[in-house]
């Protein structure tokens, strides 16, 4: 014997439903637990951005023309010239400033063959002592960060706190080449040196008359 029940349909259509919510609330909780169960997120990062090291020249220099007259060619005789230049660097690790002439004989003769050579010592000396028949070429540095051996308040060029370019003129090295005379440890604004040259000519050098020329390289590098 069969009994049959018969079932409201409105009945039946909510416990479908039903059923239906539920499991798709399941399966919500099941795929998606992050969003279900967090409060709060969060996400640092940064944003970055370099500074390059840079350098320039802020007061260049202009040629120079040296103090007094002409040296005469018999006679001989000391002539000083000077320039001023100022550098600016934003880099904290400091600069170097380099110096190198374009010969490698001295300062040459506008049209001859001629030179008046590069004074003989790379250590500087308190003052050029030219023999007889001879001529010389130098430069000496003045700065708050001139290397040490241009110190020269006392006899002897290195010694002392002094920095000056009245004396320890020098030709470092290899004159066509680089050759520091400043070193920075900071960053500078508007940092001055002072580069002092000399011409000595002893009497009766020979020298042919005219105009020398020593074209002269100044070099600011970052040390970064």
């Amino acid at each position: 014997m069969y009994n049959f029940t018969k079932q409201n349909p409105i009945v039946a259509a909510t416990a479908a439903t039903m059923t239906t919510a539920m499991l798709f609330a399941a399966m919500y909780v099941l795929f998606e637990p992050t969003s279900m169960f967090a409060a709060s997120d969060t996400n640092a990062f940064t944003v970055s951005q370099e500074i390059g090291a840079e350098i320039s020249f802020s007061t260049p220099s202009g040629d120079i023309a040296m103090a007094g007259t002409a040296i005469g060619g018999a006679t001989g005789g000391t002539r000083f010239g000077s320039t001023t230049v100022a550098v600016t660097t934003n880099d904290s690790s400091g600069y170097t400033l380099a110096i190198a002439f374009e010969s490698a004989d001295g300062m040459e003769h506008a049209t001859l063959a001629d030179f008046i050579d590069y004074y003989a010592t790379t250590s500087p000396d308190y003052s050029m002592a030219l023999g007889v028949n001879n001529s010389g070429f130098a430069y000496s540095v003045s700065s708050t960060n001139q290397v040490t051996a241009f110190d020269n308040n006392g006899s002897a060029c290195g010694a002392g706190a002094g920095k000056s370019i009245d004396n320890c003129y020098v030709i470092h090295g290899t004159p066509t080449a680089n050759n520091t005379i400043v070193d920075s440890s900071a960053a500078a604004t508007d940092e001055e040196t002072i580069i002092g040259f000399q011409v000595q000519v002893a009497p009766g050098s020979g020298l042919a008359n005219g105009f020398y020329y020593a074209t002269t390289t100044l070099t600011a590098t970052t040390k970064s």
